[in-house]
């Protein structure tokens, strides 16, 4: 018998090996790699997070600007207009320093983080935002935050070099329509801060922030200074129309042109809304009707200025005994035809009207005072037309930024306005002066 022996393959070992250590290899790339992604994925996620945690803090920054802008108040909490703890904002605690709120934001559904804001008013002028922004983390990762500090600064609102603004359309009807200037602190040319013709500066000016170029028609009027539109804007003007310095305006030879250097297209300015102003702990009160017989005449309100008033509607005329009285005017302004608002010698008035038409006619505002500074009045965002049809001259500035702009007149008479003013958009019919102080670039500011 003969054995028959068969030798193992050695070679078919080393393929079992060699496939087996690349499998092993493979298996550990891929660990790595799916290590890696996660790593990556949990990066990304934690910077998403990240990021968003300053989002989140931002956005009470922004809470407590609009509270800031909202009421004009750095002391927040307080009795307002609004109520106690205005938009919910609480007074200082043993964790907060400052005035401050919570807020948590979701989508309805999941909650999106939150933040802890305070305003500190160490500060007045300059009150200082802290707010602190929270998300939750990746997975099972801790709850990230982002603090970020924002120091404010009180909006100034201030009348470039001219009186009568608009941020649309002038519009010059008829004739007779004269502007020029005054400067209220000048007590040698103008005593007791009083226009007179006399002495009366070239420095007046009509502009518009419109770059339309059929955004000032000033037809026939005379207008002693410069006219100012935004860039490429253009001033049209009727054969009578002239535009320059007292010589130029004077000359007959000039009409139907504008000196040069007298058209200027530096109007860019924007003006903010009017706000109501800064109460202190005193709330708003309304004012009580009465029959209140003044020198002869009735009034149906005596104001002082023991508090700031409210009136649903102006329907009556007014004496205002005091010096700095506030009044806030809410749904409507409509003076009868024997109505007015009296403001004697050393007192003055500030007028805040929410009502969307205000109209002032009857005897108007009577301001014995001749100083521009003695009557203010702002149009809150809400009043989008505002009309002046008194048969009497009106002195005091206006800042209504959002109305519509109507000067009566028309008829044989000529009226004056002595001040500054500010709105959408005016429009002025004949046999009307416009008197601007350059004294109110300063003075209407809505910051009181």
């Amino acid at each position: 018998m003969k054995l028959n022996l068969k030798k193992k393959n050695p070679v078919s070992g080393s393929v079992l090996l060699i496939t087996l250590a690349t499998c092993i290899i493979l298996g550990l790339l891929m660990g790595s790699y799916l290590s890696i992604i996660k790593s990556q994925h949990f990066s990304v996620a934690r910077a998403q997070a990240w990021n968003n945690a300053v989002v989140v803090a931002e956005a009470g920054v922004e809470e407590a600007m609009a509270q800031l802008n909202d009421t004009n108040l750095i002391k927040l909490g307080i009795q307002t207009y609004q109520g106690f703890n205005a938009n919910k904002w609480l007074v200082p605690d043993a964790n907060h320093s400052g005035y401050w709120k919570t807020n948590i934001l979701t989508d309805g559904v999941r909650t999106n983080g939150y933040y802890d804001v305070t305003i500190f008013t160490n500060d007045p002028a300059n009150p200082l935002i802290v707010s602190t922004g929270y998300v939750a983390g990746p997975l099972s990762s801790t709850v990230l935050q982002r603090t970020v500090k924002v120091k404010a600064q009180p909006i100034t609102r201030s009348t470039p070099s001219g009186g009568m603004m608009v941020t649309d359309t002038v519009d010059f009807k008829g004739f007779g329509i004269n502007v020029d200037s005054f400067q209220s602190t000048n007590l040698t040319l103008f005593p007791g801060g009083i226009y007179n013709s006399a002495n009366a500066l070239d420095h007046g000016a009509v502009g518009t922030t419109s770059r339309q170029t059929n955004a000032m028609n000033l037809g026939n009027g005379k207008v002693k200074g410069s006219v100012r539109t935004g860039p490429y804007g253009k001033a049209q003007i009727g054969s009578q129309g002239i535009v320059g310095d007292n010589a130029f305006v004077q000359n007959g030879n000039n009409a139907g042109t504008i000196q040069a250097n007298h058209q200027l297209y530096d109007a860019t300015q924007s003006y903010p809304d009017a706000t109501l102003p800064d109460t202190g702990l005193m709330v708003w009160q309304t004012a009580v009707p009465g029959n209140y017989v003044i020198n002869g005449v009735t009034y149906k309100y005596s104001l002082s200025d023991a508090r700031p008033w409210k009136i649903s509607s102006l329907d009556g005329s007014v004496y205002v005994s005091k010096p700095g009285v506030k009044l806030w005017v809410q749904n409507s302004v409509n003076f009868p035809s024997t109505g007015q608002i009296m403001i004697p010698t050393n007192n003055s008035l500030s007028m805040f009207v929410s009502a969307p038409t205000a109209s002032i006619g009857g005897n108007g505002v009577i301001n014995q005072t001749g100083a521009s500074s003695s009557f203010q009045y702002y149009g809150l965002p809400s009043n989008t037309d505002l009309t002046l049809s008194a048969n009497a001259a009106f002195v005091g500035l206006i800042y209504a930024p959002q109305a519509v702009f109507t000067l009566g007149g028309g008829g044989n008479n000529t009226y004056d306005f002595i001040g500054a003013s500010i709105t959408k958009s005016v429009k002025m019919n004949g046999h009307f002066n416009f008197h601007f102080d350059e004294n109110s670039k300063r003075l209407i500011t809505n910051s009181e």
